[in-house]
């Protein structure tokens, strides 16, 4: 049943709206609690008290091969567990390597035959869109390095690499702030999104390793300046949820001269072909984060000549 509430003015830029006493008192709100509001792609607003759910706990295999042991690790970890009981032959090797890769996770109990993982960062407090902002921030910072390496002759592979592992670990809690309170009804477009970016930050970690000589250099450093550009004009449209003819032409434009290079120089240097390949990827990936800006159009029940999608050809 619909309930209407007037808009209060309290000081100079807050307002207030009462919250109706039936759901207060059925909710169990009290004085002075938090609430988390949720801003629905509709322009509506979501508000629920804050879950207090029932801690859970996982169990996990460690006879296994330890690659699947681990990745049993994180799917628990992924699911919203807040215990995982590690019992088997591979317990400790995969409690290090899984407490390197997720946030919050330490050894709370240890024995012969295995151990207990302990999550203590709670999500309720997480911000998405921070998490968003810092993946974009690192994956761009990883992109500038791969080209100044490129550019100097230098090896900046480690370094990569380990703002690779760090761009995993944050899309690991992202997916974990995902099967928790107050994700949202965008969490599904979020969660593409997040994949996208952990997908590019991949293959910029290939191009982190690049070796090349004058002429191949000069281009590839000219294709990745246009992949970076590219690829903050998709992050752009996607955080502002606002892209255009123009974003989509601009990335379609650069896969075209990209692949027409790439054939050029298909029978040359393996190394120079797979660096191109992951420039590819990047833009294919950039391109993809324009799409589901469209959707999160198609999704505020925009009509479709009012949405800006790129006339085919």
């Amino acid at each position: 049943m619909e309930k209407y509430r007037s808009v209060i003015r309290i000081g100079n830029s807050t307002f207030s709206v009462s919250l109706p006493k039936d759901w207060v008192n059925s909710n169990n709100i009290q004085r002075g609690q938090q609430l988390i509001v949720n801003e629905n792609p509709d322009g509506s607003l979501s508000i629920h008290s804050k879950s207090r759910r029932k801690k859970t706990m996982a169990r996990v295999d460690a006879d296994l091969e330890p690659e699947m042991v681990l990745r049993n690790v994180i799917g628990a970890y992924v699911s919203g567990a807040h215990t995982i009981e590690i019992q088997g032959t591979h317990a400790a090797e995969v409690s290090e390597r899984a407490r390197s890769r997720l946030s919050g996770i330490e050894i709370e109990d240890e024995s012969s035959d295995g151990l207990s993982l302990q999550i203590f960062e709670s999500t309720d407090e997480i911000d998405i869109s921070r998490i968003f902002n810092r993946l974009y921030s690192i994956s761009s910072g990883m992109m500038a390095l791969a080209r100044s390496g490129l550019e100097a002759g230098t090896d900046v592979s480690a370094e990569i690499s380990r703002r690779d592992d760090e761009v995993d670990r944050l899309y690991l809690l992202f997916l974990r702030k995902m099967n928790g309170p107050g994700a949202g009804t965008g969490s599904i477009l979020d969660v593409l999104a997040a994949k996208l970016i952990e997908r590019i930050a991949d293959n910029i970690e290939i191009l982190g390793k690049s070796r090349a000589d004058a002429q191949s250099k000069k281009a590839l450093l000219s294709f990745s300046l246009t992949a970076a550009k590219g690829y903050r004009m998709a992050f752009e449209a996607f955080i502002r949820r606002k892209c255009g003819e123009a974003d989509f032409r601009f990335v379609q434009e650069y896969l075209d001269g990209l692949r027409a290079e790439k054939n050029v120089k298909s029978s040359q240097d393996a190394n120079l072909i797979t660096s191109m390949h992951s420039l590819e990827k990047i833009g294919e990936y950039s391109e993809d984060l324009l799409e589901i800006c469209i959707d999160q159009y198609r999704t505020a029940e925009i009509s479709e000549p009012e949405s800006p999608v790129l006339k085919k050809k």
